[in-house]
């Protein structure tokens, strides 16, 4: 006798959950690390950095303590913001001249998909 099996989805998963993750963000709910840049303090989710950045990955998990800080001594503020916003929405608006430096950061902390990064123009 064969058991029917039924497959439950939803078509708008994938955006709840990078939205939920970029609002939990915004509010600071929920964060569990925080990254430093030019004197900023920015609160993020250490697994969802962790999962983008195998670097980050293996940082965390050599550091003791259950809100690690990470000060980021060659990445400015901005291009900071702009990683996270890649991180948490997996897309991001740069302009043109911050682009290559934007890019050397990412590479710095081995963010996943930047090896494969699509430069549109908008």
């Amino acid at each position: 006798m064969s058991v029917s099996q039924f497959r439950v989805t939803c078509d708008t998963y994938k955006n709840n959950i990078f939205c939920g993750f970029s609002l939990l963000q915004q509010k600071q709910e929920f964060v569990d690390m925080t990254f430093a840049a030019e004197g900023h303090f920015v609160k993020v989710h250490q697994s969802l950095v962790a999962l983008c950045s195998p670097y980050i990955k293996e940082m965390l998990k050599s550091l003791p303590g259950q809100h690690p800080v990470i000060i980021l001594n060659n990445v400015s503020y901005e291009i900071l913001c702009f990683i996270l916003e890649y991180i948490y929405t997996g897309e991001v608006e740069i302009p043109s001249h911050k682009l290559d430096i934007f890019i050397k950061a990412a590479n710095s902390l081995n963010l996943s998909g930047i090896d494969k990064l699509e430069k549109k123009s908008i």
